[in-house]
């Protein structure tokens, strides 16, 4: 039988921790301090010190959450316990280790917003998942929420402002997924440029123009310049349209809602995407103006520049370059 005391002395002896320790950048108080927390945890939790794979695995886990300093340090030691399991007592451990470097919180918000995609997680989940505790999740959402300490990213704050929690669950109101540049400048004209043609549909036009603007504002002033020089002398291009992506965004995030707007098709995008109800302003062929209140997008029903939609227990189809305002709310029309 192994015991826990037993094999972290052994380990600790003098030869064990040359064999297994050296090259490390750990002092051997931090490892001496570790290797004793994870043999702390295994009694505590279950009351024995004779070794078993699942209970191990716990211990570990638990040692890593209530770890203070860097993650990464306990991580990397209980590995070097494992090793020295698996080739001197051929107790062999395979642990799930958390999927990113939970010692750094820019990490971990990133990771945070792209999970909180799937309702179902809870903050429990991402605790077990990451090896923290709920206390520093709650202090991340806080920072997504823009409550405590903002992200920021390139000037601008990166914040998910509309939150909802149910039973332990948290849901963003938009699906939320950050996504900064790892291009090179000729990928960034690409982009710009598909944008740019974008803007000209009736219903894609605002996420369009505010894309466009979150990456031209996380480029360098030498891609702007650059990029501005190609597209009026290399690639010739509406100039005036890139220099207009200067303006200002207050933040790196934007809602369905927040990139709805009442001019035009403005709102289509979220009701068809969601199943939200709307109210349309429209101007017939023939010039003449009616509104249509209260009426449902036709699930299946977008076709690139029209879409039916439900109203009345009628069925219309609306041409959406013919749409001149659109509303979630009638008073937002009058």
């Amino acid at each position: 039988m192994l015991y826990i005391e037993t094999v972290i002395e052994v380990l600790l002896s003098p030869d064990m921790y040359k064999k297994y320790f050296t090259g490390l950048p750990y002092k051997k108080s931090v490892v001496s301090n570790i290797l004793k927390q994870i043999c702390e945890k295994y009694a505590n939790i279950y009351g024995n010190n004779e070794l078993e794979v699942d209970k191990l695995s716990s211990a570990i886990e638990e040692t890593v959450k209530s770890y203070t300093s860097d993650k990464k340090t306990a991580i990397a030691i209980a590995k070097k316990l494992i090793l020295f399991l698996g080739k001197e007592y051929s107790f062999q451990i395979e642990i799930s280790y958390p999927p990113i470097d939970t010692s750094n919180s820019f990490e971990r918000l990133m990771y945070i917003a792209k999970e909180m995609q799937m309702s179902e997680k809870t903050i429990e989940d991402l605790s077990d998942e990451l090896w923290i505790s709920t206390r520093t999740l709650e202090g991340d959402m806080a920072r997504l929420r823009g409550d405590s300490d903002p992200l920021q990213v390139c000037g601008k704050p990166f914040i998910v402002n509309e939150v909802a929690r149910n039973r332990g669950g948290i849901k963003f109101a938009s699906t939320v997924h950050p996504l900064f540049l790892t291009y090179n400048i000729t990928q960034v004209i690409a982009t710009l440029k598909g944008l740019k043609y974008m803007c000209e549909d009736p219903i894609l036009a605002t996420y369009s123009m505010v894309s466009a603007k979150s990456i031209w504002q996380q480029l360098s002033e030498y891609a702007k310049d650059r990029i501005i020089y190609v597209t009026e002398h290399l690639l010739p291009d509406d100039k005036e349209w890139y220099l207009s992506l200067n303006e200002s965004t207050d933040n790196h995030f934007y809602t369905e809602y927040e990139c709805s707007h009442t001019d035009g098709a403005g709102v289509l995008c979220d009701c068809i995407k969601n199943g939200k109800t709307c109210y349309i302003e429209y101007s017939t062929d023939n010039g003449e103006s009616i509104f249509i209140e209260e009426c449902s997008i036709v699930p299946g029903s977008f076709k690139g520049n029209s879409v039916e939609v439900l109203t009345s227990n009628e069925v219309k189809t609306i041409d959406l370059h013919n749409v001149v305002r659109s509303a979630y709310t009638k008073e937002q029309l009058i």
